[in-house]
């Protein structure tokens, strides 16, 4: 067993949340380790709320050395999201050397194919060195999926595949009834060219059938009959909020790219669990689940027409997609492997820092 593990979140968002604060809450809840221990985590969706020092940029206090050895103290296990700076990289090592613990860092993009219309695109190509750096300086690394493995196995040698897992016990369905039947979908900027891939169909579906068509994080840049969007809103509020939206049939597109082809099924689990009937595109790690699948435009009508003319169909898919999440993405059921890992994982002799 562990004796501990310490995060340090410096992505205040869905993602620390998935991939760091998550899975140290199962350790313990499965007694895989005998204590966590985090940086404060407040869902606020604040990329680059966490400094190690003072900077300008940064609005609220930084950690202190003093919070920080507190919480890593008698640590067999650093485990961080990527770090940007390199000044917090040292701050790592440093704490990594008193501590006496590995580091392993999480990253769960694709760095090097980011979209063009991403928002964090230009912020990503200008760090890439730091990225790099800090990814090759880390004892190990954990990522979403196999290909992500592959990207950075020429950085870092030591590569674990942690899956995207789900609490079970925060995703409480909730259906109501309503006039229409809601097809609805949700991301962030980086996944607005995604949703543009079905424009068409939606324009045209939302015409034929008295549907409502909803929208919850980036606003599209196209417009369609019976159209409501809601803005995103802090991942405290998240899971609440996908609940209280109630989508009949949540669709998925992903543009084919080298970028959406490291993304996880995440989008399809949540939605699953809520037991919305999906549709999605067939690219990389999405591939292999109870939901419908669309490539052509023409793919994508049948699918979403054959959901709205059949309730049954709509329910008995929802129902068989929960159950498959249940099965197979438990974060308990997957907490198990990540705790083996990080015990068998060597601690590097070459990352002591010089002053």
């Amino acid at each position: 067993m562990l004796n501990k593990v310490t995060g340090v979140i410096k992505q205040d968002t869905g993602v620390g949340f998935y991939r760091i604060v998550q899975p140290l809450r199962f350790l313990t809840r499965e007694k895989l380790a005998k204590e966590t221990r985090m940086t404060p985590f407040s869902g606020d969706n604040q990329p680059s709320r966490i400094a190690f020092s003072s900077s300008k940029d940064i609005k609220i206090p930084p950690y202190t050395d003093r919070l920080l050895g507190k919480i890593a103290k008698g640590a067999d296990v650093l485990w961080s999201t990527l770090i940007f700076d390199k000044d917090e990289m040292l701050r790592m090592l440093d704490l990594r050397k008193w501590s006496g613990a590995k580091w392993v860092v999480d990253i769960d993009d694709n760095v090097y194919d980011v979209s063009r219309d991403n928002p964090s695109e230009q912020n990503t190509k200008a760090l890439r060195d730091n990225i790099n750096l800090c990814l090759s300086i880390a004892d190990g690394l954990t990522v979403s999926v196999p290909m992500l493995k592959e990207i950075y196995g020429p950085l870092n040698k030591n590569i674990f595949v942690m899956p995207n897992g789900l609490d079970m016990k925060l995703w409480d369905v909730k259906r109501k009834n309503k006039r229409k039947i809601r097809i609805g979908w949700r991301g962030a900027y980086g996944h607005k060219a995604d949703l543009g891939l079905v424009s068409d169909v939606l324009k045209r579906i939302c015409e034929d059938y008295d549907v409502e068509f909803v929208t919850f994080g980036v606003e599209p840049s196209f417009k369609v009959k019976n159209h409501t969007h809601y803005d995103w809103v802090p991942f405290q509020d998240f899971i609440p909020t996908l609940t209280e939206l109630n989508f009949d049939i949540a669709i998925v597109p992903l543009i084919d790219s080298n970028y959406n082809r490291s993304k996880s099924n995440l989008a399809i689990l949540e939605h699953s669990m809520l037991k919305s009937a999906v549709v999605a595109s067939p690219t990389e790690n999405q591939k292999g689940l109870p939901c419908l699948y669309a490539s052509t435009n023409y793919e994508w009508y049948e699918a979403l027409e054959s959901l709205i003319l059949d309730k049954k169909k709509r329910i008995v898919q929802g129902e068989k997609q929960r159950r498959f999440v249940s099965d197979n993405f438990d974060m308990a059921l997957l907490v198990g492997e990540l705790a083996k890992w990080f015990e068998e994982l060597p601690r590097r002799k070459d990352l002591e820092p010089t002053k």
